[in-house]
């Protein structure tokens, strides 16, 4: 009889798991599991991660990312075709990323894992047509009182239905803030 290993999730204070579409940009890693091995090494980021990501295709089981930061080990229970993403509470540094699996069903099963550096992106990238402008706050708003000193990634509920404006501000003393948006599978950003 076959007793899946069972995996708690195990990640840094104030770690935000979240599931979507495919990230754009990143450096992402892509390993086919053309050899049945239940064990794949990445290389290491390059420098402090904001955001981690992770997914494997539909034949994989068991699937498990671990790394390490800090002198401690964390991990997570990755899900068939999940597009997992870890936002930190503050860029991190990451060492030691691997994923575990039990078992694949394809010599084409592959695993994905993405490093989202903590430097901002360069420019900003806005959806095709789109205008920026200033004007005043509108009545239906989000609002976040930032408590804790040094970057942060804050998220906010999705909108009901179609949107044709979006509005952002930030106080005096928000440093290097960027609004980060999906539509369609891709992610936006505007500083």
């Amino acid at each position: 009889m076959f007793i899946p290993l069972v995996y708690g999730d195990s990640l840094p204070s104030g770690t935000n798991v979240s599931s979507g579409p495919y990230p754009r940009g990143g450096e992402i890693h892509v390993v086919v599991l053309a050899d049945p091995g239940l064990s794949i090494s990445f290389p290491d980021p390059s420098g402090p991660l904001y955001r981690l990501f992770s997914t494997v295709t539909g034949g994989v089981s068991g699937a498990v990312l671990h790394f390490d930061s800090g002198g401690v080990s964390y991990s997570i229970d990755v899900s068939p075709n999940s597009n997992t993403l870890m936002s930190f509470s503050h860029p991190i540094a990451v060492t030691n990323v691997r994923v575990t699996i039990q078992s694949r069903g394809y010599s084409d099963d592959a695993v994905h894992v993405g490093y989202f550096y903590s430097s901002l992106p360069p420019t900003d990238y806005l959806p095709s047509g789109t205008s920026v402008g200033a004007g005043p706050e509108p009545s239906d708003t989000h609002v976040v009182v930032l408590v804790n000193p040094g970057p942060q990634t804050i998220s906010f509920p999705n909108p009901n239905g179609p949107v044709s404006k979006l509005f952002s501000t930030v106080t005096t003393y928000v440093h290097d803030a960027v609004l980060y948006f999906e539509n369609d599978g891709t992610t936006f950003a505007k500083k």
